[in-house]
């Protein structure tokens, strides 16, 4: 390429414009972009799939539980904001009261057996694989206040909660 005056002049003019924004500009990794990290997976909203206990937590080779039956319902919503918010019913619900204004001791205490729901904040550990569920309210009083540390994975759009040895909540991503 010949290099005259002129297009020495602009060649100069040009890269003197543009290193300077190019220097403030942050650092690029070389190659395909990370892979989003768990928080990221995580966000969404979630239907259970399956609600899974030991019948006896101390022996992981005791038979699985349904404490909510074989078709739980409900969701779990971790938004981008960090709240959560969990419902989670038995399936069939119970039958409706006798006397809506006036529910008997046994007709509550099947909806309080059958339904636990509470919401908060959360907060991930991408290192330990956990999300830690910070309870501000809900259906559990002994939850209020507390925090709940959930192992946790995401594989596609499944999402398992729980050790997997003695318990697990098994959700799918609803598109």
């Amino acid at each position: 390429m010949l290099r005259t005056p002129i297009r020495t002049a602009v060649l100069a003019a040009l890269l003197s414009s543009a290193l300077p924004a190019a220097a403030a500009e942050p650092a690029r990794a070389a190659g395909p972009m990370a892979a989003p990290g768990l928080r990221d997976r995580l966000v969404g909203t979630w239907r259970v799939v399956a609600i899974e206990d030991r019948r006896d937590r101390d022996d992981p080779g005791s038979a699985w539980i349904q404490p909510y039956g074989p078709n739980p319902r409900g969701y779990i919503v971790y938004d981008p904001t960090g709240h959560v918010s969990v419902h989670i019913m038995r399936t069939p619900a119970p039958a409706r009261f006798a006397d809506p204004d006036r529910p008997s001791p046994a007709e509550l205490a099947a909806i309080h057996e059958g339904y636990a729901g509470y919401f908060g904040t959360y907060r991930v550990d991408e290192a330990r694989g956990t999300v830690t569920h910070h309870v501000e309210g809900g259906s559990l009083p002994d939850y209020i206040g507390t925090d709940q540390v959930r192992p946790v994975s995401v594989s596609g759009d499944r999402l398992t909660i729980g050790d997997g040895r003695t318990w697990r909540r098994v959700l799918e991503r609803v598109e």
